[in-house]
C-alpha cells in the first residue's frame, strides 16, 4: 500500500499558546489550542525533535513509526 506521508507547516502568532497547522501550500489552517505551560514546553520540544530530524535519519525513521501507529490508532 502507498502512504503519502502529510507534513505540516506550524504557525503561532501569540508565542505559542494558540497554535495552527496546515499542509504547505494552503491557507487552511486547524486551529490546536495549548493552554498550560508544561503543554507549550512539550510541543516546543517535539519542534526541536522535528528540526533535529532533518537531518538525523534515525530520529527521522523514529518518527515516521509514531506518526504510523498514531494514523493506525487514531484515524
Amino acid at each position: 500500500m502507498n502512504q503519502e506521508k502529510v507534513r505540516y507547516i506550524y504557525e503561532s502568532t501569540d508565542g505559542g499558546r494558540t497554535v495552527y497547522r496546515r499542509v504547505p501550500g494552503s491557507s487552511l489552517r486547524k486551529k490546536i489550542s495549548v493552554t498550560t505551560e508544561e503543554q507549550k514546553i512539550d510541543y516546543e520540544k517535539f519542534l526541536q525533535i522535528s528540526d533535529v530530524a532533518k537531518t538525523d535519519p534515525a530520529i527521522q525513521e523514529l518518527l515516521d513509526q509514531l506518526y504510523t501507529y498514531w494514523r493506525l490508532k487514531y484515524e
